[in-house]
């Protein structure tokens, strides 16, 4: 085994949902490239900070076992679903059970339809409307987008007196507020007033209809993988439903958590739709074996590939001194609006302990560099004693970010890890290879 020579640029690699704005787009071969190189027989390779599939799913393709590790569920699932061969037929199955369910004597899909009634600004045909605009400061919707039937185009026009009524109809403080609120930090928890400005970034209808889609899902009766692309239609809906969308912006994901003076309020069902219409446009890939003890997987007893939910820098709690041949790392940038909505979704999607432990990340403040560095610094020091005597610490990242360098090199600098050889390339960032001295 031998140090590479060479920097390995690999190929652009897309991101598949959901959530694709707030991941990484991880190049193709990059990870193989590195783990072929470092790594011989089915040595252990780590994603240290699992953001999605692409890590592992080039490890486990040559030949070595994998493990992911994040403390967000919102980026497990979203590895677990790309390491998961598409099941179409099962989703689309589910998905018409979930339209079917009743609700208030009607399906679930009209009933969240009736949510968005109104009629053509141009015609005065009744339809249903693809989002209303919203002027924040006023309280009320003041422009909207129907598909008109009969005037067989979208048409945008200023709302009417019943559009103000119907949305004013919601109560802002009703039993869909506190149910997501409950969920997401229960009374007297130390993060509830961070969790109730969160919820507060959805309008009332919005969030009654997610969470009437939430409680369904709950219950709809259907095989895993259809009920995990649920939840995946749903993630997507959870961001682009919130009222964090300015209106005439065209932004890939929201920058903060304070609501524009302008924004959309999208319609749900409709948004859901087109979420499942996206699905199924998926790439086809195989499926990769997914060990069912973890311990055996880390200890050479099992094959594949395991997601265990933790923090990084308590991977010393499941991992043995000298049992890791490759820790992989694509450092998460400090994003303090994708990790508070992780929270809150996550609250929403699982009751899990899982889910609870990222309630803190609801209300931290502070995620700026001088944190970042320190943090990662954290979990490569937990991570160094792990290493065999020839294993290997690779830290790539796509963004050419000065600063994302500097965080990289002074956390590893400080975890007491050695540079052992470097590239860059403006289109495809940095590779660093780095050797634990501790």
């Amino acid at each position: 085994m031998s140090e590479p020579s060479a920097f390995i640029p690999g190929r652009p690699g897309a991101v598949e949902p959901p959530l694709v704005p707030y991941r990484p787009a991880q190049p193709l071969g990059v990870a193989g490239g590195y783990i072929r190189s470092l790594t011989r027989g089915s040595g252990l390779v780590v994603d240290l900070f699992c953001q999605g599939p692409r890590f592992l799913e080039e490890a486990v393709q040559a030949g070595r076992r994998a493990l992911g590790v994040s403390v967000n569920p919102v980026l497990l699932h979203a590895a677990r679903e790309g390491l998961t061969s598409p099941e179409t037929d099962g989703l689309n199955a589910a998905f018409t059970r979930l339209a079917d369910t009743p609700k208030a004597d009607a399906p679930l899909s009209t009933h969240l339809g009736s949510h968005y009634r109104t009629r053509c600004p141009s015609c005065g045909a009744p339809g249903i409307a693809e989002w209303f605009a919203w002027h924040r400061d006023r309280g009320r919707p003041y422009e909207k987008a129907v598909c008109c039937r009969r005037c067989e185009k979208l048409q945008v026009g200023p709302t009417d007196a019943d559009d103000v009524a119907l949305a004013q109809s919601f109560a802002t403080r009703g039993l869909p507020y506190y149910y997501a609120l409950d969920r997401a930090a229960p009374i007297d928890h130390p993060s509830r007033e961070r969790a109730a400005e969160l919820v507060a970034c959805y309008t009332p209808r919005n969030l009654s209809a997610l969470m009437d889609l939430v409680r369904t899902v709950e219950g709809i009766v259907a095989s895993s993988k259809a009920r995990a692309a649920l939840k995946s239609l749903l993630l997507d809906c959870f961001d682009r439903c919130s009222k964090l969308y300015p209106k005439d912006e065209d932004r890939a994901r929201p920058r903060t958590l304070r609501v524009p003076v302008r924004y959309l309020e999208r319609n749900v069902w409709r948004c859901l739709e087109n979420r499942l219409s996206h699905y199924g446009k998926r790439a086809r890939r195989s499926s990769y074996p997914e060990a069912a003890d973890t311990e055996a997987l880390i200890g050479g007893l099992a094959e594949g590939y395991a997601l265990v939910a933790c923090a990084a820098r308590d991977v010393g709690r499941i991992l043995p001194s000298g049992s890791v041949d490759l820790v992989l790392v694509d450092p998460p940038r400090p994003d303090g609006v994708f990790w508070a909505l992780s929270a809150l979704w996550s609250a929403w999607l699982w009751r899990s302990k899982e889910a609870r432990a990222l309630r803190p990340y609801l209300r931290r403040r502070r995620f700026d560099w001088d944190w970042h560095w320190q943090a990662l610094r954290d979990a490569l020091a937990e991570v160094g004693p792990r290493l065999t005597d020839q294993g290997r610490l690779v830290t790539l990242f796509c963004s050419d970010d000065g600063d994302m360098l500097v965080s990289v090199c002074l956390a590893a600098a400080n975890a007491d890890y050695s540079l052992r050889g470097w590239g860059h390339a403006p289109e495809a960032g940095y590779r660093l290879v780095w050797s634990w001295d501790g």
